[in-house]
């Protein structure tokens, strides 16, 4: 049932392919959990999913104070609610097989998207491809990146290497910056644990030679980085600080010295015409002001609890979309698997410390996941 629940969450892509309102596949999705929860889980919340009420009740009391405050769109804030919701329900699932279902259709969406763009029908912009259906490359490769990541824990090492590479092809054609670079992280920690196996070895060091030599035929010695990443491209925010995001982030912070105390709502960006914040810490401020510190302040606690007594190297492939990526509280698989992944560690830490009460933490090293 759990691999049922991770290939369910994989298939939102055929939202995009098949160009139908998302809020139709979230509908279906949450309707189909919440009858497993109740008829398969009997309505018992795992311990994970308990681990995540402190979170998601900060988060509904700032969402409602602020959407009052700032007479958010009411349809904002039911997102909002639906959010919490989803993550309530899909803790109770996730287990290594629920990572291998959300591995498998999302290699299928990666395969359909290869094809398509093999096919030319795909339309681009300045040589960035976009996902299905026009979207914008952002949100596929988002999608690519939840993928890549369900494939560091899915415990299949040659599966997950080339599942990976897959994954980046297709955000390097979409350009998706802060994704490729989540992806090649998840590369690396797969190379890291895997260097026990001597084949696999050979192969991700033939697999990164490639991508290197791929990449100097698009880009001069002098300039990788730049070309790659295209920071400083003229379509793509040309001499403005790492592609705008200075402005960005500048923007999300002036609007929460305006609203210093309940934010200006999760609708502000459209509301005021300003700039969204392209970064998860100002969201939380631009969003909800002092109730956004309280918020995140419990997910950042809970984040560097796991670090500390879990497993550090899984969290760095999220750091450059937490910097750079345009995602606070949303629905996409991508922000959804790092808040899965972070209360289900968080619990399994939590419930081993006291498990051993007389052992220092510092002595039990990692705990491996499950």
């Amino acid at each position: 049932m759990p691999f049922c629940v991770g290939a369910l969450d994989g298939l939102l892509f055929l939202s995009y392919l098949l160009n139908f309102e998302q809020a139709i596949f979230h509908g279906a999705a949450m309707a189909a959990k919440a009858a497993l929860f109740i008829f398969w889980k009997r309505a018992a919340l795992s311990g994970a999913a308990k681990t995540s009420i402190p979170f998601l009740v900060c988060l509904i009391a700032s969402e409602t104070i602020s959407s009052v405050i700032n007479g958010v769109e009411l349809l904002q804030t039911v997102r909002i609610y639906l959010f919490c919701a989803n993550i309530l329900l899909t803790l109770n699932f996730v287990n290594t097989s629920y990572w291998r279902g959300l591995l498998c259709t999302s290699l299928v969406n990666a395969v359909l998207f290869i094809l398509a763009s093999q096919a030319g029908a795909l339309s681009s912009h300045f040589g960035r491809l976009y996902y299905f259906s026009d979207s914008h490359p952002n949100l596929g490769s988002e999608l690519f990146f939840a993928g890549a990541y369900a494939g560091l824990q899915s415990k299949l090492p040659k599966t997950s290497v080339c599942s990976v590479l897959l994954f980046f092809a297709c955000t390097f054609l979409m350009q998706g910056r802060a994704a490729e670079i989540g992806i090649l992280a998840i590369l690396l920690i797969l190379a890291w644990r895997s260097s026990q196996h001597l084949g696999l070895k050979i192969f991700l060091i033939l697999a990164t030679v490639a991508i290197f030599l791929i990449t100097l035929l698009v880009a001069d010695l002098s300039s990788i980085l730049d070309k790659v990443l295209l920071l400083d491209d003229q379509y793509r925010g040309g001499d403005s600080n790492a592609s705008g995001r200075l402005q960005y982030w500048q923007s999300a912070i002036d609007v929460w010295i305006d609203h210093p105390l309940f934010g200006a709502g999760t609708d502000y960006s459209d509301r005021l015409g300003v700039l969204k914040a392209h970064n998860f810490f100002l969201y939380a401020l631009a969003n909800y002001g002092f109730l956004g510190v309280v918020t995140v302040g419990i997910f950042i606690y809970q984040l560097f609890y796991v670090a500390l007594l879990k497993d550090w190297m899984l969290l760095v492939p999220f750091v450059p979309m937490l910097a750079f990526n345009d995602r606070f509280i949303n629905l996409n698989t991508y922000p959804t698997v790092m808040f899965l992944f972070v209360f289900i560690q968080f619990h399994a830490a939590v419930s081993e410390r006291y498990k051993s009460p007389r052992l220092p933490a510092r002595q039990r090293g990692p705990i491996s996941y499950q």
